[in-house]
């Protein structure tokens, strides 16, 4: 896959004049403001008419300012920079990861392309030409890896492991209504509670239309909760995990990328819902789609300084967890928590399953048994074919007689030849 930055000559339209970002066999990427959806000035617009082709680039867009990369001063060198080269490392890096968990599209490059492509979060301009998608500013939008990467299904499991699986996509009631097995919260701030939803924003409202679970993101202190109420075991299993999309829209900073005002986190109890811990804390680990910024310690959230989901999802997401090995009785909980002031969409949830594989493994089938030979002047051997025929040698066998030879005829010899007479002297 040939990835190149577009040139850096924006913000007018047709400064993409260089080579090879001209180029159609080029992957090209145009730089974002990191932490917005906003392309930066610098960055090269299309079309490109250098060529006489009026081409519509660039291809895909990624952040592009102030990003940390390594620097040629030194070995252990690096800097802050800004540019559409900071901007590639990104998408090539997407590549990496796509081919990673689909590597039926290696090698496919034109495939590979049209996957990130539609999968990229889709940034209307209409600057330089008709907005698309792709249009002459950000291509097809901002690189979603985790939306080209679809959720990983059920756990393989070993011979004579049962697999198990449940999960909810909250079709089945009618809006607001919970469906059974859950309950919501608020431990904090006004109504409304945790409700099912089938219209609004953060938009799309559901991953698997028409209905997803949603809570709304208040400019109050709220602490607002969504709790599974059944028991969920997990015991002399391998591979348990939750995997859930969702699409979130909560207040954060526009000018930090790694800091968030309001935000969701996963919980879980191992104590029949008594107590409730982080899902990181309790021995889970994420797979993919993870935390993505802190909370701000300052500003009155219930979770202050904890590691949350935060900020513009950019629609839904998937988020796959690697569940602690052991759980008796134990209950879930997504969490959202805001501050004192400022408020935004808020936060889906959709399309959630649990798996795991159950055991313990079977008893192995027994290998045939080997042929066994007693120590006796007369020995048995049993041999294991279909049909088993039983051979029986014993020690003073009687040897078959030979035959008796026939005489073979001895041949005639010839006779000497009589040698010349010597001559006389």
């Amino acid at each position: 896959m040939t990835v190149v930055r577009a040139d850096s000559s924006g913000p007018n339209c047709s400064t993409m004049e260089d080579p090879p970002s001209i180029y159609a066999a080029s992957y090209t990427v145009g730089a974002l403001n990191t932490g917005t959806d906003n392309v930066a000035s610098f960055s090269s617009r299309g079309p490109v008419i250098i060529d006489g082709s009026n081409r519509i680039k660039p291809d895909i867009t990624a952040p592009g300012t102030n990003i940390r990369s390594s620097y040629n001063g030194s070995d252990s060198d690096y800097e802050i920079l800004s540019g559409t080269s900071m901007a590639t490392p990104h998408i090539a890096g997407a590549m990496a990861l796509l081919w990673s968990a689909r590597p039926e599209l290696r090698h496919d490059i034109s495939g590979s392309q049209t996957v990130l492509n539609e999968a990229a979060f889709f940034i209307a301009y209409k600057q330089c030409g008709t907005p698309g998608p792709p249009n002459n500013v950000a291509g097809w939008g901002r690189v979603d890896i985790s939306a080209a990467i679809p959720a990983p299904g059920p756990p393989q499991c070993p011979p004579c492991w049962k697999p198990v699986e449940f999960g909810e996509n909250f079709d089945d009631v009618t809006p607001p209504l919970l469906p059974p097995g859950w309950m919501a919260t608020n431990v904090q701030g006004p109504p409304p509670l945790w409700v099912t939803s089938n219209s609004g924003l953060p938009s799309p409202p559901a991953d698997t239309p028409p209905i997803a679970a949603f809570i709304d993101d208040p400019a109050v202190i709220s602490d607002k909760r969504l709790d599974t109420t059944g028991s969920l075991t997990v015991f002399e299993a391998i591979s348990p995990r939750l995997t859930f999309r969702h699409n979130f829209n909560l207040e954060a900073s526009g000018e930090d990328p790694s800091l968030g005002f309001d935000g969701g986190v996963l919980e879980i109890s191992v104590d029949q819902g008594q107590t409730f811990h982080d899902i990181l804390d309790a021995g889970g680990s994420f797979v993919v789609g993870g935390y993505n910024r802190t909370i701000s310690p300052d500003r009155g959230s219930p979770i202050a300084g904890r590691r949350a989901w935060s900020g513009n999802s950019g629609g839904f997401i998937a988020t796959t967890v690697a569940l602690p090995p052991i759980i008796i009785e134990g209950k879930l909980r997504w969490r959202m928590a805001s501050d004192n002031s400022g408020s935004n969409e808020g936060w889906r949830v959709d399309t959630i399953d649990i798996s795991w594989c159950q055991g313990p493994p079977c008893t192995p089938t027994p290998p045939p048994p080997t042929p066994t030979v007693s120590p006796t002047a007369t020995a048995t051997v049993t041999l294991t074919f279909t049909p088993t025929p039983t051979v029986t040698a014993t020690s003073t066998a009687t040897p078959s007689p030979r035959p008796t030879p026939t005489a073979r005829p001895q041949p005639t010899p010839r006779p000497r030849p009589t040698p010349a007479p010597r001559p006389s002297h």
